[in-house]
């Protein structure tokens, strides 16, 4: 007899997705740091992963740098935000990706620090991805020198790489399976691989979350109204999101009809549970009830469902 399989969405009304835009608009997309003002900006500066690799730059460089900006002005999409200092420091900026949904990524924050080198462009930028000690990303999603064109090549082009490569983003699986994890009893290599892919999955939206906690507790300079808005925003959404994959209610990142109210209730007709990696129980027994905390100090609207569903 064939197992029916119901796909659920975490969303929040249309009318909330309507406020999240008009809260989230007055926020660049390309934005300027003033840096003229030492004292004020080196914190900031100084928070930067290129800070120490300063150089004289001539005015040649200082003109391509601006017409990067331009092109960055220009071409951002909604999901990638940018601060360049205009003063200082030429040679950095500052990047946010927003985390894609229908990815474990979504709703993250992932910051990088960027400096163009003294013989730009004939070597890329340099990247550095702001971890905050959970490495979320690797060479996979996060391009290579080789692909740098010194005529074609820019920094948007790179930002929208790393954007495009999170959306497609598959982690690697093989039927060698850690001991942490406990497959459900299946004959079809092509079902296990599936429930691994979905511990792999849930691995990272557990980092995600943790990565959220340490950005609500200490926001990068500049952008703290940036990060208190945005897990305004989408605190509800994230938290009942993540007790639904520990309840094994949907693949990470599958969505249907399914809306927060039966998630939290715990009255979804699903009857397909897919697996979760153990050491996720972990994290939604120990770090997770902080994650709530964070985010009612932060004043987000986290809502009866999704504090219900992650206290019980």
């Amino acid at each position: 007899m064939d197992t029916k399989t119901e796909k659920i969405e975490i969303k929040v009304s249309e009318d909330r997705e309507e406020e999240s835009q008009v809260k989230t608009s007055k926020f660049k997309q390309f934005d300027t740091i003033d840096d003229d003002d030492e004292e004020k900006t080196q914190k900031s500066i100084k928070e930067h992963h290129y800070f120490v690799n300063q150089y004289p730059m001539d005015s040649e460089l200082k003109t391509r740098i601006r017409r990067e900006w331009e092109i960055l002005k220009q071409g951002l999409p909604d999901s990638i935000y940018v601060k360049v200092y205009k003063q200082r420091r030429f040679d950095l900026l500052k990047a946010i990706i927003v985390g894609p949904k229908g990815t474990p990524y979504h709703d993250g924050l992932f910051f990088f620090d960027i400096q163009f080198p003294c013989d730009y462009p004939n070597s890329p930028p340099k990247l550095h991805y702001c971890s905050f000690g959970y490495v979320l990303m690797d060479e996979r999603i996060l391009p290579l020198n080789k692909w740098w064109n010194t005529e074609e090549s820019n920094v948007l082009q790179l930002l929208l790489a790393i954007h495009h490569n999170l959306v497609s983003y598959e982690p690697p699986v093989t039927l060698n399976v850690p001991k942490i994890y406990t497959l459900p009893v299946t004959n079809s290599a092509e079902e296990k691989l599936k429930h691994i892919a979905s511990f792999h999955k849930t691995c990272i939206f557990a980092f995600n979350c943790k990565t959220m906690l340490l950005l609500l507790h200490k926001p990068p300079k500049y952008f703290e109204e940036f990060v208190a808005e945005h897990f305004c925003d989408r605190a509800e959404t994230i938290l009942v999101a993540g007790k639904a994959y520990e309840r094994g209610w949907f693949e990470i990142d599958h969505h249907a009809t399914t809306t927060i109210p039966a998630i939290a209730r715990g009255t979804t007709t699903t009857t397909t549970r897919y697996a979760t990696w153990i050491g996720y129980f972990d994290f939604m027994g120990e770090e997770y009830p902080s994650l709530v905390r964070a985010f009612i100090k932060n004043g987000s609207p986290i809502g009866s469902y999704a504090l219900l569903c992650c206290l019980d």
